[in-house]
């Protein structure tokens, strides 16, 4: 159950769609590439094999790997845990090269060496990245 449950959840994300209206995201000039936002991890500093080398997550993230594939990641949390990496990526994912598509106070959409988002639902937040 829990993994149909992750796949509605990820094709939801993955086609824009969330509990609240995203709202795009203000264009900006060509992202900075490769800055290690401060408190901040890389993926395989998390034990993950796959996914962007220079993606990172805050140190003191707390997730699930459900997916770690050469061309998709799927990482999967509380809500809580969801709630402050929306605030982390929007602040920190134009700095390691992507840009964000569109917002809300419960999901994100953002385009760079891979596309990816993350959605928050009353019980679950899903982080997926695809090359």
């Amino acid at each position: 159950m829990r993994r149909i449950f992750l796949a509605i959840l990820t094709a939801l994300l993955l086609a824009g769609c969330g509990q609240t209206s995203l709202q795009p995201a203000p264009s900006s000039s060509q992202p900075s590439v490769d800055r290690v936002p401060s408190g901040a991890a890389s993926l395989r500093s998390f034990g993950l094999e796959n996914g962007p080398e220079n993606f990172y997550l805050p140190v003191t993230a707390d997730f699930y790997v459900d997916v770690d594939q050469e061309n998709n990641v799927t990482l999967t949390m509380p809500p809580e845990q969801g709630r402050i990496l929306v605030d982390f990526l929007v602040e920190n994912l134009p700095a390691m090269g992507y840009v964000v598509v569109s917002t809300s106070s419960d999901a994100i959409i953002f385009e760079g060496p891979w596309k990816g988002g993350l959605t928050i639902s009353d019980k679950l937040a899903a982080l997926t990245l695809r090359s």
